[in-house]
């Protein structure tokens, strides 16, 4: 009877629930102190010609969830499955301070990219988390170390950024980030990962959710840079991961590691990033430059309030996933894959532009 309770209380489902479940409280818990300390301190995201909201918001839930996060990660974590933790709590721990900076004081967007670039290096270099291969697309196989260490640092920039870009409404980065480690996690779990990567995700799942409530509109509180940039940087780290498991398939659902389904599962980040960034070049516009042409922007320009927008969204991104799993397993390759994926977006962005401008002309 002893032996059976030792094996149901250390059991991947058991710690799986276990630490998402105190990753909920803690973040559940946390908001109160910090909304305290917000109204305190003055630190509220103020409105302004290039934002969405119309009234000043306390802007420090990214601590309340980086705290929820680390804090179960620490307490469930075998760290002998996961030798380079330290690497990884590394770059956490200066992509939050950069986050906590930057919301509370303001930072150069020069210190901030630099900052980033360390963060990732570190991981990447010193933690050998880096993607390899391009596993065949565009005819490419295996990388030299330094062009796979370089294109490695790029992905993590632009997710990172990303999911920056895209916490410009409420609840849209939170939920992006919860459809992306829900599906991580999962697979993660189901492919008997020995690193515990799932346990990564699922805690970041339940920090998620618990600020999930109060980050719907009207939001009570934006988790600002430290919330968006340590989403981005966690699921970089958990794309490259779970890339480089490229032989693996998950045995439960049947579903392979490919570089297609680990951009599916942050597809909305990615795609709205460069599709601004080269929006901005033929405009003749400086890419880094914020606007508010993002698709988000556009569907609130459409009429849709913050939570319409958010759940057109996640339909969205959900659609993308489920559009890469059917196509992998009827067997496209990859390029094809992605051509697909992309015409897809192209042609819902077109639809949405035409729409956008016909509203605004008959205004």
């Amino acid at each position: 009877m002893k032996v059976h309770i030792v094996n149901i209380l250390t059991s991947g489902t058991y710690i799986s629930f276990l630490i998402f479940l105190t990753a909920a409280v803690i973040s559940y818990l946390s908001f109160k102190p910090l909304l305290f300390i917000a109204q305190k301190f003055g630190l509220y995201d103020m409105p302004n010609s290039r934002k969405l909201h119309l009234h000043k918001v306390p802007i420090l839930g990214g601590v309340g969830i980086f705290f929820a996060w680390i804090i179960s990660v620490l307490i469930f974590m075998n760290y002998n499955s996961f030798p380079r933790f330290q690497y990884f709590f590394a770059g956490i721990l200066i992509i939050v301070s950069l986050g906590i900076k930057d919301d509370v004081s303001g930072l150069n967007p020069l210190k901030k990219f630099i900052g980033q670039i360390i963060a990732a290096l570190i991981v990447i270099i010193l933690g050998d988390c880096r993607i390899t291969s391009f596993y065949g697309i565009l005819g490419i196989g295996s990388l030299p170390y330094i062009i796979s260490v370089l294109f490695t640092v790029f992905v993590f920039l632009i997710i990172i950024n990303g999911f920056n870009l895209i916490d410009g409404i409420d609840g849209l980065a939170v939920s992006m980030g919860i459809i992306a480690f829900l599906f991580y996690g999962i697979w993660f779990f189901n492919s008997g990962d020995p690193n515990q990567y799932f346990l990564i995700a699922f805690a970041m799942v339940g920090a998620l959710v618990s600020f999930l409530r109060i980050n719907i509109s009207p939001a009570k509180m934006f988790m600002g840079d430290t919330g968006s940039m340590l989403i981005g940087f966690i699921a970089s780290f958990l794309a490259t991961v779970y890339i480089e498991h490229h032989t693996q398939v998950c045995p439960v659902f049947k579903i392979p590691s490919n570089p297609i389904l680990a951009m599916a599962a942050i597809f909305l980040p990615i795609y709205d990033t460069t599709r601004s960034f080269f929006v901005r070049l033929v405009r003749g516009k400086s890419p880094f430059k914020p606007d508010k042409n993002h698709v988000h922007h556009l569907l609130v320009r459409l009429g849709c309030t913050h939570m319409q927008a958010t759940g057109i969204l996640v339909l969205y991104s959900i659609s993308i996933i489920a559009m890469s799993l059917i196509l992998t397993k009827l067997k496209f390759g990859y390029l094809v894959t992605f051509t697909i994926i992309m015409i897809y977006s192209i042609i819902l962005n077109i639809i949405l532009y035409s729409l956008v401008k016909r509203k605004e002309q008959n205004a």
